[in-house]
């Protein structure tokens, strides 16, 4: 948390802007957040003293940490049509595909991958960070990659 603090605390300074007590607490809930939120998730959980974040600044600064990208915005948005966001970090995941061939596995990371894992959890009502995802799949005819020698010409 503290390495997004600075990331926000630098990014604001850069755009003359302020870090105040009501932008730390609005990202303080967006880190805590686990899996897809959108403003009016979040809008119940920030509170400063005993008042809430007006509307209004809680979509002005959820814009400002997107434009800091410590946040990224789904484009399909949730089934209200709401603007709906996840933390980068968080859907970093790494796969492992395996070939039951010569039994190799390739680790990957893949943004849209991870998209669509999330698209599949809130379409099913899945915790995102429960999925195992399994791929399984042989080589081409041409065998695996790292077998490949070229030939000096």
């Amino acid at each position: 948390m503290k390495e997004e603090h600075e990331l926000f605390h630098a990014f604001l300074i850069q755009q003359g802007q302020r870090f105040t007590a009501v932008r730390q607490k609005i990202l303080d809930v967006v880190l805590q957040s686990s899996g897809p939120f959108t403003a009016q998730s979040l809008l119940p959980h920030i509170r400063i003293g005993n008042s809430g974040v007006d509307r209004a600044s809680l979509y002005r600064n959820l814009k400002l940490l997107k434009q800091a990208g410590l946040i990224e915005e789904l484009p399909e948005g949730d089934p209200s049509g709401a603007k709906c966001f996840i933390l980068p970090r968080r859907t970093g995941r790494k796969y492992v595909l395996f070939c039951p061939g010569c039994h190799s596995e390739e680790s990957f990371s893949d943004e849209q991958f991870d998209h669509a894992v999330l698209h599949l959890c809130r379409r099913f009502h899945l915790n995102p960070d429960s999925v195992l995802v399994k791929v399984e799949a042989r080589h081409l005819r041409d065998g695996h990659p790292a077998e490949k020698e070229e030939t000096p010409q």
